[in-house]
């Protein structure tokens, strides 16, 4: 039977304050809908904003570089597909975190280094290497790419031993492609044949001296980048450029492209190699949802960093900066959250307060109603139900509106849409619940007055008030004498998160104890006036200052 009641009551509300309902009910949802497509909104800024990060970085800070030193069996196939096996080997003892941001792998062979004393510019430190992807990357300028002739090394002899005998009692062959660059410097032609010796200053040969059968590089053809500035050359350009150094006598350093089939070959001498296996990090693929986990899983990476491959033999080295990129937008992101959350709190409180306004002048509309009903025999907490009731019905109705429409907002979810805007309905419906509380558990006997007789203000509230006001001022006054150091993060002070709120909470209360004072003026002008609206309303005003103090929140 109460059940009933309830919902005559509540049916009859609805029917009779339809403005006001409705006007509730598009409040609480665009509330709703503004905090929960914060969070959403939020994420999308903070993953465009990674990815720009991430693009501005220079490739060899965001990319992963796996090095080696080592001598690398070409495998059963020929060419380099052993080195392309040991590189998958490598690419999985990456976190699956990592491997679903990698776009492109490019693999790097860099044989011993040789000495060239036959050339146009003088001696010449020379570097032979294969690269993947160079072919597409550049167009030949002169001659053709060069090709394997099938004839190994024999093994290369080390300090007191007689050097090896090529096969046949002629000189090794090596076709090999420079740069237009280095063709230039070096004085180098499609055709020329020049002698190469192992240069014992490399530092892939620490203390070993070794001695190669006579061998020549054939320049076959030479070839120019199509896009200099491309990422692919990003971070090693030594195929395009001559080094020169400064050192004691002036040396060059150069570099010739040397085909994949020209690896065995030369793999047979038995000395050491570079390899480098780099993964390229598609900015595109991250978002700031993976961040956490991309740093974590970084720090615990099962490779040896902060070192070189020359100086650990046979031993893979990770070379990379994206843990340093990631923890700097991890910084910046903070400092970024700790101030929308202290932004974030004077929207909510006037949110609080429009909805506590609309739920008084309901309760206020509604007091006759109450009154009957009371007087008929309805219970407080038949009334208050009946409250609880459409509370749930329209707070709860606007605030799944205001989520369903965030939700349509194309950006990365967020789990704190639904429970924002969850909070956003029960607010509502506790502050309509409060607006009601005091009618529905007034005593009988007190109906009969318009309103409830004037309370002064208890002492234990002002002292509390005015304590908060001064903590405000204070904290306010001792942020402004110390001061921020650049650099430091919001979310990590509490003095800068707590003043603000301080501050405006300190704000409403001194604006909430001044503000009779100049209705009661205006009241008084007001009197001296013939006509008795502007003296009954501003009466109304002072009469029910909880409805109009809430505007000053």
């Amino acid at each position: 039977m109460g059940s009933l009641w309830a919902a005559g009551i509540l049916l009859r509300r609805l029917r009779s304050d339809a403005t006001m309902v409705v006007l509730l009910v598009v409040l609480v949802a665009a509330t709703s809908f503004v905090f929960a497509v914060a969070p959403r909104l939020f994420n999308r800024v903070a993953d465009d904003a990674l990815r720009h990060t991430m693009r501005t970085a220079l490739p060899a800070e965001r990319d992963l570089t796996v090095g080696l030193a080592s001598s690398l069996d070409p495998g059963d196939a020929g060419g380099v597909t052993g080195v392309r096996a040991v590189g998958d080997t490598q690419a999985q003892r990456l976190p699956a975190s990592l491997t679903s941001l990698i776009s492109e792998r490019t693999l790097r062979i860099t044989a011993t280094r040789f000495y060239v004393t036959d050339t146009a510019a003088g001696p010449v430190h020379f570097s032979l290497r294969y690269q993947d992807g160079l072919t597409d990357a550049t167009r030949l300028v002169a001659g053709r790419w060069p090709r394997d002739r099938g004839t190994p090394q024999p093994r290369a002899a080390t300090s007191g031993n007689p050097p090896p005998k090529p096969p046949g009692g002629h000189p090794i062959v090596m076709e090999v492609a420079v740069s237009t660059a280095a063709a230039s410097q070096l004085g180098l032609n499609v055709g020329d044949m020049v002698p190469i010796t192992v240069d014992g200053s490399d530092p892939l040969l620490p203390g070993i001296r070794y001695q190669i059968a006579p061998t020549r590089l054939l320049v076959t053809g030479v070839f120019e980048a199509i896009d200099p500035r491309a990422e692919y050359w990003a971070g090693d350009a030594t195929l395009l450029q001559v080094t020169l150094a400064t050192m004691g006598s002036p040396e060059q350093y150069a570099a010739a492209y040397m085909p994949a089939e020209a690896y065995p070959g030369l793999w047979s001498a038995g000395m050491p190699f570079r390899y480098e296996w780099r993964f390229q990090v598609d900015p595109e693929r991250i978002d700031a949802g993976q961040l956490d986990e991309l740093q974590d899983q970084l720090r615990r990476l099962d490779f040896v960093t902060g070192t070189s491959e020359f100086g650990s033999p046979g031993v893979a080295v990770l070379r990379t900066g994206l843990p340093g990129v990631l923890d700097r937008f991890a910084a910046d992101r903070a400092r970024s959250q700790g101030i929308l959350s202290m932004a974030a709190i004077g929207p909510f409180v006037v949110a609080a307060g429009a909805v506590g306004t609309v739920a008084i002048l309901l309760v206020m509309r509604r007091r006759p109603a109450l009154v009957i009903a009371r007087g008929r025999g309805a219970s407080s907490w038949l009334i208050l139900g009946a409250q609880l009731w459409e509370g749930i019905l329209l707070a709860g109705g606007g605030a799944l509106l205001g989520l369903a429409a965030a939700l349509l907002v194309p950006a990365r979810s967020s789990p704190s849409s639904p429970l924002l805007a969850l909070g956003v309905g029960l607010t509502a419906v506790l502050l309509l619940i409060g607006a009601t509380w005091p009618l529905a558990r007034r005593n009988l006997g007190q109906f009969g007055r318009d309103d409830a007789p004037v309370i002064r203000v208890p002492p234990r509230r002002l002292v509390i008030e005015l304590t908060i006001v001064a903590i405000a001022i204070g904290g306010a006054v001792l942020l402004r004498q110390r001061g921020m150091e650049a650099g430091t993060a919001a979310a990590a002070d509490p003095l800068l998160l707590a003043v603000p709120v301080l501050s405006g909470v300190a704000a409403g209360i001194v604006a909430q104890r001044f503000f009779p004072v100049p209705v009661r003026g205006l009241g008084w002008l007001a009197a001296r006036r013939r006509d008795l609206v502007p003296v009954l309303g501003l009466r109304s005003v002072g009469r029910h200052a909880g409805a109009a103090n809430l505007f000053l929140v």
